[in-house]
Protein backbone atom coordinates (compact mmCIF):
# COMPACT_ATOMS: atom_id res chain seq x y z
CA UNK A 1 0.00 0.00 0.00
CA UNK A 2 1.52 3.19 -0.82
CA UNK A 3 2.22 5.83 1.50
CA UNK A 4 -0.31 8.70 0.52
CA UNK A 5 -3.24 6.04 -0.28
CA UNK A 6 -4.53 6.31 3.42
CA UNK A 7 -3.99 8.79 6.16
CA UNK A 8 -1.17 7.63 8.93
CA UNK A 9 -3.34 9.13 11.58
CA UNK A 10 -6.89 8.57 10.64
CA UNK A 11 -6.90 5.37 8.67
CA UNK A 12 -9.52 7.14 6.34
CA UNK A 13 -8.58 6.35 2.62
CA UNK A 14 -8.50 8.67 -0.58
CA UNK A 15 -8.51 11.47 2.49
CA UNK A 16 -4.61 12.21 2.59
CA UNK A 17 -2.38 13.65 -0.61
CA UNK A 18 0.63 12.87 1.20
CA UNK A 19 0.74 16.27 2.59
CA UNK A 20 -2.81 16.88 4.10
CA UNK A 21 -5.61 14.70 5.08
CA UNK A 22 -8.93 16.30 4.51
CA UNK A 23 -10.66 13.92 7.10
CA UNK A 24 -8.50 14.70 10.47
CA UNK A 25 -6.44 17.35 9.65
CA UNK A 26 -3.36 16.13 9.74
CA UNK A 27 -0.43 17.23 8.37
CA UNK A 28 2.74 14.91 6.75
CA UNK A 29 6.08 14.74 9.48
CA UNK A 30 9.46 13.91 8.04
CA UNK A 31 9.43 10.11 9.14
CA UNK A 32 12.60 9.44 11.53
CA UNK A 33 15.32 7.42 9.74
CA UNK A 34 14.90 4.40 12.55
CA UNK A 35 10.98 3.90 12.10
CA UNK A 36 8.80 1.75 9.78
CA UNK A 37 7.20 3.42 7.13
CA UNK A 38 3.56 4.23 7.32
CA UNK A 39 1.64 0.94 5.38
CA UNK A 40 3.98 -1.22 6.50
CA UNK A 41 2.12 -4.29 7.87
CA UNK A 42 2.69 -6.70 10.68
CA UNK A 43 1.76 -10.13 11.30
CA UNK A 44 -1.01 -9.72 8.61
CA UNK A 45 -3.27 -7.73 10.62
CA UNK A 46 -1.55 -4.79 11.85
CA UNK A 47 -1.25 -1.43 9.97
CA UNK A 48 1.30 1.04 10.85
CA UNK A 49 0.73 4.71 10.74
CA UNK A 50 2.69 7.44 12.55
CA UNK A 51 5.07 7.30 15.54
CA UNK A 52 3.66 8.06 18.63
CA UNK A 53 6.90 7.88 20.13
CA UNK A 54 10.64 7.17 20.08
CA UNK A 55 12.22 5.81 23.18
CA UNK A 56 15.77 4.00 23.88
CA UNK A 57 14.88 1.01 23.89
CA UNK A 58 11.61 1.24 21.38
CA UNK A 59 9.39 3.25 18.64
CA UNK A 60 5.47 3.21 19.54
CA UNK A 61 3.50 3.35 16.52
CA UNK A 62 -0.33 4.13 15.98
CA UNK A 63 -2.01 1.28 14.23
CA UNK A 64 -4.86 0.16 12.94
CA UNK A 65 -5.83 -3.58 13.70
CA UNK A 66 -7.74 -4.78 10.48
CA UNK A 67 -9.36 -7.74 12.11
CA UNK A 68 -11.87 -4.96 13.63
CA UNK A 69 -10.92 -2.01 12.71
CA UNK A 70 -9.56 -0.29 15.75
CA UNK A 71 -6.52 1.84 16.32
CA UNK A 72 -4.42 0.61 18.65
CA UNK A 73 -0.45 1.32 19.43
CA UNK A 74 2.27 -1.22 18.60
CA UNK A 75 5.58 -0.94 20.55
CA UNK A 76 8.85 -2.40 18.41
CA UNK A 77 11.48 -3.53 20.57
CA UNK A 78 14.79 -1.52 19.23
CA UNK A 79 17.74 -0.97 21.36
CA UNK A 80 19.19 1.35 19.41
CA UNK A 81 22.74 1.11 21.14
CA UNK A 82 22.48 -2.53 20.54
CA UNK A 83 21.10 -3.27 17.13
CA UNK A 84 20.49 -1.15 13.63
CA UNK A 85 17.73 -2.04 10.58
CA UNK A 86 18.36 -3.24 7.55
CA UNK A 87 16.20 -0.58 5.57
CA UNK A 88 15.81 -3.11 2.69
CA UNK A 89 13.96 -5.84 5.21
CA UNK A 90 13.19 -3.64 7.59
CA UNK A 91 15.42 -6.18 10.05
CA UNK A 92 17.07 -5.40 13.45
CA UNK A 93 20.48 -6.86 13.27
CA UNK A 94 22.17 -6.64 16.41
CA UNK A 95 25.61 -4.64 16.26
CA UNK A 96 28.83 -4.96 18.20
CA UNK A 97 27.57 -3.65 21.40
CA UNK A 98 24.48 -5.92 21.32
CA UNK A 99 26.07 -8.82 20.66
CA UNK A 100 23.28 -11.43 19.76
CA UNK A 101 23.29 -13.05 23.45
CA UNK A 102 22.59 -9.41 24.71
CA UNK A 103 20.07 -8.29 22.09
CA UNK A 104 18.20 -11.38 22.55
CA UNK A 105 17.89 -11.67 26.00
CA UNK A 106 17.10 -8.03 26.00
CA UNK A 107 13.99 -9.34 23.41
CA UNK A 108 13.28 -12.02 25.84
CA UNK A 109 12.61 -9.26 28.68
CA UNK A 110 10.17 -7.30 26.44
CA UNK A 111 8.27 -9.85 25.92
CA UNK A 112 8.20 -11.30 29.51
CA UNK A 113 7.17 -8.20 30.36
CA UNK A 114 4.16 -8.10 27.86
CA UNK A 115 2.81 -11.03 29.32
CA UNK A 116 2.73 -9.78 32.51
CA UNK A 117 1.40 -6.27 31.52
CA UNK A 118 -1.30 -8.46 29.65
CA UNK A 119 -2.38 -10.03 33.19
CA UNK A 120 -3.32 -6.70 34.16
CA UNK A 121 -6.17 -5.77 31.81
CA UNK A 122 -8.68 -5.22 33.68
CA UNK A 123 -6.82 -2.19 35.94
CA UNK A 124 -8.39 0.34 34.17
CA UNK A 125 -5.14 2.58 34.96
CA UNK A 126 -2.39 0.77 32.82
CA UNK A 127 -2.36 0.55 29.46
CA UNK A 128 -4.21 -2.41 28.07
CA UNK A 129 -1.54 -4.80 26.48
CA UNK A 130 -3.58 -6.80 24.09
CA UNK A 131 -0.98 -8.82 21.96
CA UNK A 132 2.78 -9.52 21.22
CA UNK A 133 4.56 -11.15 18.35
CA UNK A 134 7.77 -11.54 16.93
CA UNK A 135 8.42 -10.42 13.06
CA UNK A 136 11.65 -8.54 11.87
CA UNK A 137 14.15 -10.66 14.32
CA UNK A 138 12.71 -8.30 16.93
CA UNK A 139 9.45 -8.08 19.10
CA UNK A 140 6.33 -6.57 19.14
CA UNK A 141 3.68 -5.49 21.53
CA UNK A 142 0.29 -4.21 20.86
CA UNK A 143 -1.48 -2.15 23.30
CA UNK A 144 -4.53 0.17 23.45
CA UNK A 145 -4.25 3.25 21.80
CA UNK A 146 -5.43 5.88 23.82
CA UNK A 147 -7.13 9.32 23.35
CA UNK A 148 -6.22 12.04 25.18
CA UNK A 149 -3.03 14.05 26.72
CA UNK A 150 -0.05 13.14 28.90
CA UNK A 151 -0.19 15.15 32.35
CA UNK A 152 2.59 16.90 31.16
CA UNK A 153 0.93 18.84 27.99
CA UNK A 154 -2.02 19.28 29.73
CA UNK A 155 -0.04 21.64 32.25
CA UNK A 156 1.50 23.50 29.28
CA UNK A 157 -1.41 23.94 28.27
CA UNK A 158 -3.36 25.21 31.23
CA UNK A 159 -0.24 27.44 32.34
CA UNK A 160 -0.46 26.59 35.78
CA UNK A 161 -0.76 23.71 37.86
CA UNK A 162 -3.51 21.66 38.42
CA UNK A 163 -6.02 21.78 41.37
CA UNK A 164 -4.96 19.41 44.24
CA UNK A 165 -8.03 17.26 43.98
CA UNK A 166 -6.93 16.49 40.41
CA UNK A 167 -3.65 15.67 41.66
CA UNK A 168 -4.54 13.81 44.79
CA UNK A 169 -6.88 11.70 42.09
CA UNK A 170 -3.59 10.83 39.70
CA UNK A 171 -1.78 9.74 42.97
CA UNK A 172 -3.90 7.55 44.24
CA UNK A 173 -4.82 6.04 40.49
CA UNK A 174 -0.91 5.93 39.64
CA UNK A 175 -0.12 4.54 42.70
CA UNK A 176 -2.28 1.54 43.06
CA UNK A 177 -1.65 0.21 39.67
CA UNK A 178 2.06 0.65 40.09
CA UNK A 179 1.33 -0.94 43.44
CA UNK A 180 -0.17 -4.35 41.55
CA UNK A 181 2.95 -3.81 38.81
CA UNK A 182 5.32 -4.06 41.84
CA UNK A 183 3.40 -7.47 43.10
CA UNK A 184 3.74 -8.87 39.42
CA UNK A 185 8.00 -8.41 40.40
CA UNK A 186 7.96 -5.68 37.61
CA UNK A 187 9.26 -1.94 37.72
CA UNK A 188 7.96 1.22 35.91
CA UNK A 189 11.41 3.11 36.33
CA UNK A 190 10.15 6.31 34.16
CA UNK A 191 7.29 7.85 35.93
CA UNK A 192 6.88 11.61 35.26
CA UNK A 193 4.10 13.97 33.66
CA UNK A 194 5.17 12.65 30.34
CA UNK A 195 3.84 9.26 31.29
CA UNK A 196 1.20 9.37 33.07
CA UNK A 197 -2.18 10.23 30.58
CA UNK A 198 -5.50 12.13 31.68
CA UNK A 199 -8.15 10.49 29.45
CA UNK A 200 -11.26 12.81 27.90
CA UNK A 201 -13.34 11.65 30.69
CA UNK A 202 -11.06 12.98 33.56
CA UNK A 203 -9.29 9.20 34.29
CA UNK A 204 -4.98 9.00 34.88
CA UNK A 205 -3.73 6.28 32.73
CA UNK A 206 0.00 5.04 33.38
CA UNK A 207 1.78 4.43 29.99
CA UNK A 208 5.24 4.28 27.87
CA UNK A 209 6.86 1.01 29.53
CA UNK A 210 9.53 0.96 27.50
CA UNK A 211 11.73 1.50 30.76
CA UNK A 212 10.53 -1.25 32.69
CA UNK A 213 12.86 -4.28 33.67
CA UNK A 214 12.34 -7.48 35.99
CA UNK A 215 13.65 -6.23 39.02
CA UNK A 216 14.74 -9.87 39.74
CA UNK A 217 16.91 -9.95 36.53
CA UNK A 218 20.80 -10.16 37.28
CA UNK A 219 21.75 -9.30 34.24
CA UNK A 220 22.93 -5.61 34.75
CA UNK A 221 22.05 -4.54 31.31
CA UNK A 222 18.49 -5.39 31.84
CA UNK A 223 18.47 -2.53 34.55
CA UNK A 224 20.61 0.04 32.47
CA UNK A 225 20.57 3.61 33.31
CA UNK A 226 17.45 5.69 32.20
CA UNK A 227 17.25 8.87 34.06
CA UNK A 228 14.62 11.96 33.75
CA UNK A 229 16.41 14.76 36.15
CA UNK A 230 14.17 15.95 39.21
CA UNK A 231 12.13 12.77 38.74
CA UNK A 232 15.24 9.35 39.08
CA UNK A 233 16.82 8.96 42.18
CA UNK A 234 19.66 8.72 42.88
CA UNK A 235 20.33 4.99 42.71
CA UNK A 236 18.71 5.23 38.62
CA UNK A 237 22.26 6.95 38.01
CA UNK A 238 24.48 3.96 38.37
CA UNK A 239 23.96 0.04 37.18
CA UNK A 240 24.93 -0.57 40.72
CA UNK A 241 22.11 1.29 42.11
CA UNK A 242 19.51 -0.49 44.56
CA UNK A 243 16.60 -0.63 42.59
CA UNK A 244 13.37 -1.58 43.63
CA UNK A 245 9.89 -0.66 44.74
CA UNK A 246 11.57 2.54 46.20
CA UNK A 247 12.63 4.26 43.15
CA UNK A 248 9.24 4.27 41.70
CA UNK A 249 8.12 5.56 44.78
CA UNK A 250 10.54 8.45 44.58
CA UNK A 251 9.36 8.71 41.14
CA UNK A 252 5.70 8.78 41.47
CA UNK A 253 6.07 11.73 45.08
CA UNK A 254 8.78 13.82 42.49
CA UNK A 255 5.43 14.07 40.05
CA UNK A 256 3.35 14.89 42.43
CA UNK A 257 5.63 17.27 43.80
CA UNK A 258 5.83 18.75 40.49
CA UNK A 259 2.01 18.57 39.55
CA UNK A 260 1.00 20.93 42.89
CA UNK A 261 3.99 23.45 42.29
CA UNK A 262 5.01 23.89 38.69
CA UNK A 263 8.50 23.02 39.56
CA UNK A 264 10.66 19.80 39.43
CA UNK A 265 12.84 19.08 42.42
CA UNK A 266 16.59 19.37 42.41
CA UNK A 267 18.39 16.73 40.30
CA UNK A 268 19.29 13.75 42.46
CA UNK A 269 23.04 14.48 41.88
CA UNK A 270 22.65 18.27 43.07
CA UNK A 271 20.90 16.97 45.87
CA UNK A 272 24.03 14.75 46.79
CA UNK A 273 26.17 17.56 46.52
CA UNK A 274 24.14 19.76 48.95
CA UNK A 275 21.17 21.38 46.95
CA UNK A 276 18.51 21.37 49.20
CA UNK A 277 14.58 20.20 48.31
CA UNK A 278 12.06 22.80 49.59
CA UNK A 279 9.20 21.10 51.60
CA UNK A 280 6.23 21.11 49.27
CA UNK A 281 3.98 22.80 52.43
CA UNK A 282 6.05 25.41 51.46
CA UNK A 283 6.19 26.23 48.32
CA UNK A 284 1.93 25.33 48.04
CA UNK A 285 0.63 26.03 51.40
CA UNK A 286 -2.86 24.52 50.18
CA UNK A 287 -0.81 21.11 50.51
CA UNK A 288 -2.01 19.23 53.90
CA UNK A 289 1.28 18.64 56.31
CA UNK A 290 0.27 14.65 55.92
CA UNK A 291 0.59 14.79 52.27
CA UNK A 292 4.02 17.26 52.33
CA UNK A 293 5.56 14.78 55.33
CA UNK A 294 4.74 11.86 53.12
CA UNK A 295 5.96 13.50 49.83
CA UNK A 296 9.14 14.39 51.74
CA UNK A 297 9.47 10.79 52.82
CA UNK A 298 9.30 9.55 49.10
CA UNK A 299 11.97 11.71 48.22
CA UNK A 300 14.60 10.87 50.27
CA UNK A 301 18.06 10.56 49.06
CA UNK A 302 18.73 7.18 50.45
CA UNK A 303 16.42 4.41 49.07
CA UNK A 304 16.35 2.19 52.46
CA UNK A 305 15.03 5.22 54.23
CA UNK A 306 11.94 5.87 52.11
CA UNK A 307 8.68 3.88 52.13
CA UNK A 308 9.77 0.51 50.78
CA UNK A 309 6.23 -0.58 49.18
CA UNK A 310 3.71 1.69 47.27
CA UNK A 311 0.65 0.73 50.04
CA UNK A 312 3.04 2.22 52.60
CA UNK A 313 3.79 5.08 50.70
CA UNK A 314 -0.15 6.02 50.10
CA UNK A 315 -0.89 5.20 52.98
CA UNK A 316 1.10 8.15 54.44
CA UNK A 317 -0.56 10.38 52.09
CA UNK A 318 -3.90 10.53 53.96
CA UNK A 319 -5.53 10.02 50.57
CA UNK A 320 -8.11 7.25 52.48
CA UNK A 321 -8.79 9.63 54.55
CA UNK A 322 -9.53 12.70 52.46
CA UNK A 323 -12.98 13.83 51.89
CA UNK A 324 -12.80 13.89 48.08
CA UNK A 325 -10.82 10.81 46.90
CA UNK A 326 -12.17 7.66 48.20
CA UNK A 327 -15.85 7.07 48.32
CA UNK A 328 -15.83 4.05 49.97
CA UNK A 329 -15.76 5.73 53.72
CA UNK A 330 -16.72 9.37 53.10
CA UNK A 331 -19.85 9.09 55.40
CA UNK A 332 -22.76 11.89 55.53
CA UNK A 333 -20.86 14.66 53.08
CA UNK A 334 -21.88 16.88 50.81
CA UNK A 335 -20.61 15.88 47.21
CA UNK A 336 -21.39 17.36 43.23
CA UNK A 337 -22.57 14.18 41.29
CA UNK A 338 -21.85 14.44 37.10
CA UNK A 339 -24.74 13.51 34.77
CA UNK A 340 -24.69 13.48 30.79
CA UNK A 341 -28.12 14.19 29.54
CA UNK A 342 -28.58 10.48 28.93
CA UNK A 343 -28.11 10.14 32.28
CA UNK A 344 -25.04 8.36 32.57
CA UNK A 345 -23.03 9.34 35.84
CA UNK A 346 -19.27 10.07 34.50
CA UNK A 347 -18.32 11.78 38.07
CA UNK A 348 -18.45 12.50 41.93
CA UNK A 349 -16.94 14.76 43.81
CA UNK A 350 -16.82 15.26 47.93
CA UNK A 351 -16.29 18.98 48.62
CA UNK A 352 -13.08 20.25 50.19
CA UNK A 353 -12.77 22.90 52.56
CA UNK A 354 -13.39 25.53 49.97
CA UNK A 355 -16.17 26.73 47.54
CA UNK A 356 -15.63 24.25 44.16
CA UNK A 357 -15.31 26.05 40.97
CA UNK A 358 -16.35 24.42 37.64
CA UNK A 359 -15.19 25.52 34.30
CA UNK A 360 -13.30 24.85 30.88
CA UNK A 361 -10.91 22.34 30.38
CA UNK A 362 -8.94 24.27 28.59
CA UNK A 363 -9.99 27.39 29.96
CA UNK A 364 -6.78 29.93 31.91
CA UNK A 365 -8.81 29.99 35.04
CA UNK A 366 -8.14 27.36 38.63
CA UNK A 367 -11.15 25.20 38.51
CA UNK A 368 -11.48 22.23 40.48
CA UNK A 369 -13.71 20.23 38.09
CA UNK A 370 -13.02 20.83 34.52
CA UNK A 371 -15.37 20.30 31.76
CA UNK A 372 -14.24 19.68 28.10
CA UNK A 373 -16.51 21.82 26.29
CA UNK A 374 -15.84 25.18 24.55
CA UNK A 375 -19.11 26.57 25.20
CA UNK A 376 -18.38 26.13 28.52
CA UNK A 377 -16.77 29.60 30.46
CA UNK A 378 -13.34 29.02 31.82
CA UNK A 379 -14.88 29.94 35.19
CA UNK A 380 -18.35 28.99 34.77
CA UNK A 381 -20.01 28.61 38.59
CA UNK A 382 -19.28 27.94 41.83
CA UNK A 383 -21.02 25.76 44.57
CA UNK A 384 -20.59 25.85 48.08
CA UNK A 385 -22.20 24.10 50.93
CA UNK A 386 -24.01 26.22 53.73
CA UNK A 387 -23.44 23.10 56.22
CA UNK A 388 -25.50 25.69 59.47
CA UNK A 389 -28.71 25.56 56.89
CA UNK A 390 -28.19 22.30 55.06
CA UNK A 391 -28.37 24.03 51.56
CA UNK A 392 -26.11 24.58 48.31
CA UNK A 393 -25.08 27.55 47.07
CA UNK A 394 -24.45 27.88 42.86
CA UNK A 395 -23.54 31.11 41.87
CA UNK A 396 -22.57 31.77 37.79
CA UNK A 397 -20.00 33.89 36.46
CA UNK A 398 -21.08 32.74 32.55
CA UNK A 399 -22.48 34.93 30.05
CA UNK A 400 -23.58 31.25 28.62
CA UNK A 401 -25.68 31.28 32.21
CA UNK A 402 -26.21 28.33 34.63
CA UNK A 403 -29.87 27.11 34.75
CA UNK A 404 -31.55 25.68 37.99
CA UNK A 405 -34.60 24.41 39.05
CA UNK A 406 -36.88 27.13 39.05
CA UNK A 407 -34.51 29.57 37.09
CA UNK A 408 -31.88 31.04 34.79
CA UNK A 409 -29.17 32.41 36.83
CA UNK A 410 -27.61 35.54 34.94
CA UNK A 411 -23.75 36.37 35.59
CA UNK A 412 -23.32 36.89 39.28
CA UNK A 413 -27.18 35.53 40.38
CA UNK A 414 -26.80 32.35 42.67
CA UNK A 415 -29.56 30.05 44.19
CA UNK A 416 -29.96 27.60 47.00
CA UNK A 417 -30.75 24.21 46.38
CA UNK A 418 -31.54 21.23 49.10
CA UNK A 419 -30.29 18.18 48.80
CA UNK A 420 -30.94 16.06 46.11
CA UNK A 421 -31.93 18.81 43.53
CA UNK A 422 -29.65 19.99 40.56
CA UNK A 423 -28.43 22.23 38.52
CA UNK A 424 -26.90 22.38 34.74
CA UNK A 425 -24.77 23.81 31.77
CA UNK A 426 -26.38 23.39 28.15
CA UNK A 427 -24.34 23.52 25.16
CA UNK A 428 -25.03 22.46 21.63
CA UNK A 429 -23.35 19.09 21.92
CA UNK A 430 -24.15 18.11 25.91
CA UNK A 431 -26.12 18.86 29.19
CA UNK A 432 -23.67 18.88 32.08
CA UNK A 433 -25.98 17.77 34.81
CA UNK A 434 -25.15 18.52 38.49
CA UNK A 435 -26.90 16.72 41.38
CA UNK A 436 -25.89 18.52 44.61
CA UNK A 437 -26.08 15.46 47.86
CA UNK A 438 -24.78 14.79 50.83
CA UNK A 439 -24.13 11.06 51.37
Amino acid sequence: MKTHSFCPNCFQVGTFDGQLCNSCGYVHQQRDKYALAPGTRLNQRYLLGRVLGIGGFGITYLACDQANNKLCAVKEYFPRAWAIRDSMTNQLIPNSEGRNAVYEHGCQVFINEAKILQGLYYNPNVVNVQNFFYANSTAYIVMEYIQGETVSKYMKKLGHTIPLWMATKMLRQVGESLSQIHQNMLLHRDISPDNIMITPDGEFKLIDFGATRTYALSNPLSMSVLVKPGFAPIEQYSRNGRQGPWTDIYALAATYYFVVTGKKPPSAPDRQTGVKLVPLHKVNQNVSGTMSNAIQHGLRRNYAERPQTMADFLRETGIYDSANTNEATQGEKPCLKLQLKQGITVGKWYFPDHPMVIGRKDGNEVCDIYLNNSQISSKHCMVMYDKAGERFCVTNFSKNHTFVKSAILEQGQSAFLKPGEWFYMQTTQERFIFYVEVS
